[in-house]
């Protein structure tokens, strides 16, 4: 018996509470009269970007007059991709601006990122067994009946390691972590149309955004008896609440503030989780020939007690190439590595980046460089594990997790993801799991559907249908 599911898609956008207690006071007609004043100057083309200083000399993708920077700010938003590489390209790599609906942000070489990395913060800015035994019980309750069946059991075994089973098995908790990102998400892309000056007035009105506080309230029902019953015991724990409470000084031990935490952390660590599966399912059903492969690799993987350890994860350098190469064509995000520039920077090749400017690298143009990737365009699974053989030295830049100027998807330095180890353990126990219990496919006629694009991000096709069988 065949059986469906559908994935869910990301989101990159932390809401705070901040916003919500800040849109209290303000008298109706007030609110009315800022409302007017926003819509007139949003229809009448405001952005804060308008008065930006550009550098002098750089190229902009689709020209640098001022019409057709406006119109490539609205072209950005469904064919970001396409206006990356072509700055990409014809820049040769180097500094090229792109217009977005947030003003013209400039892409920069990956030969800066050493000195942009260890410039100061006030110049520039950052805008095991358990885990499988988590699997197993998800994908018995969830399976297959819910259409969100990816982002369910990313989020209960993301949980479990927040907080233990109490947490993983709080239905209450786990579907409000979703329910968090997702009204984060549709709410900034609402609110972000208007000026900075309106949007906490306007936030009162959006009812994605209104329905925040709720999500921190579930956030604090769930992890404050959690949090009380182990200071009063003195119980320790294997999970993050534990840590984040033993290393709180002064006010971050206010228990509210670590249970808002903890639902910040499970936003970074649910959606963005559950995306690369969905594109992994895709790959697999559009080339089913690498299926068995895999497969074979899983089982080499399982130790004598039926589980895979963390050196039998370490071993699976096929699904782990697979992976990377599902992220090199399907990235979450095309730009990574973004910060402002608060004052102006000068490079040490005399290139100045003028103050206010929005810096990022362009990730996915620069995995489509065949000077770094022979064959960019072909679909290669195992692309990575090939190198890894035929050249050791490259054993660590070409994992997953490995964050080097070639390899961009989590982020660089500093800031670089610190959850990509735990995240594609994750990744590859779901894989495991499922390439050891079901063969799947897409239905007759169907083939890979192309990732949704919003902006900067690719998300997994939400209408898309797998199917699923399970082995004898």
């Amino acid at each position: 018996m065949w059986s469906w599911t559908v994935a869910e898609n990301g989101t990159s956008f932390i809401p705070d509470r901040a916003l919500l207690h800040a849109v209290e006071y303000p008298s109706r007609a007030t609110v009315y009269v800022v409302l007017t004043l926003a819509s007139i100057l949003f229809l009448s083309g405001y952005t804060r970007s308008g008065t930006q200083k550009l550098a002098p000399g750089v190229m902009v993708v689709g020209g640098n007059g001022k019409q057709t920077i406006r119109a490539n700010r609205e072209r950005f938003r469904e064919h970001a991709k396409e206006m990356l590489e072509e700055g990409y390209r014809k820049s040769d790599g180097g500094f090229f601006y792109v217009p977005s609906p947030l003003g013209e942000r400039l892409m920069i070489p990956v030969r800066y990122l050493e000195e942009l990395k260890a410039a100061p913060v006030e110049e520039v800015d950052f805008v095991a067994t358990f885990i499988e035994r988590e699997i197993v019980d998800s994908f018995a309750d969830l399976f297959p009946a819910c259409e969100a069946m990816l982002t369910q059991i990313v989020a209960r075994v993301s949980s479990c390691m927040f907080g233990g089973t109490t947490l993983s098995h709080n239905e209450e908790w786990v579907k409000s972590s979703i329910d968090f990102a997702i009204d984060g998400f549709i709410g900034a892309q609402k609110i972000k149309k208007y000026p900075e000056f309106v949007k906490p007035l306007v936030a009162r009105f959006i009812p994605e955004i209104r329905k925040i506080a709720a999500h921190y309230e579930a956030a604090e029902a769930a992890a404050i008896p959690m949090l009380e019953s182990r200071r009063r015991t003195g119980e320790t724990a294997t999970d993050l609440l534990c840590w984040m409470a033993e290393q709180a000084k002064g006010e971050e031990q206010d228990l509210r503030f670590l249970a808002g935490i903890l639902l910040k952390v499970s936003f970074a660590a649910i959606h963005t989780s559950a995306a690369a599966p969905a594109q992994l399912l895709y790959d697999l059903c559009e080339h089913p020939e690498f299926i068995e492969p895999l497969r074979e690799e899983v089982n080499n993987a399982i130790g004598h007690d039926g589980l895979i350890d963390k050196s039998g994860f370490m071993r699976m350098a096929k699904m782990d190439s697979f992976m990377k190469e599902s992220q090199r064509f399907n990235p979450l995000l095309l730009i990574t590595f973004e910060r402002v520039i608060h004052r102006p920077l000068t490079l040490s090749s005399g290139f100045t980046i003028p103050a206010h400017t929005t810096i990022g690298i362009p990730t996915q143009a620069i995995t489509m460089d065949e000077t770094l990737y022979p064959s960019p365009g072909a679909f290669d699974p195992f692309r990575f594990s090939k190198m890894r053989e035929e050249r050791p030295e490259m054993d660590g830049r070409a994992q997953y997790v490995a964050s080097n100027p070639a390899s961009l998807g989590f982020g660089y330095g500093r800031h670089a993801c610190p959850g990509r180890f735990f995240a594609a353990q994750e990744i590859k126990a779901i894989m495991a799991y499922i390439l050891q219990n079901y063969d799947l496919r897409f239905p007759a006629g169907q083939g890979r559907p192309e990732s949704l694009r919003v902006e900067t991000q690719f998300l997994p096709h939400p209408g898309a249908t797998v199917e699923f069988r399970r082995r004898s």
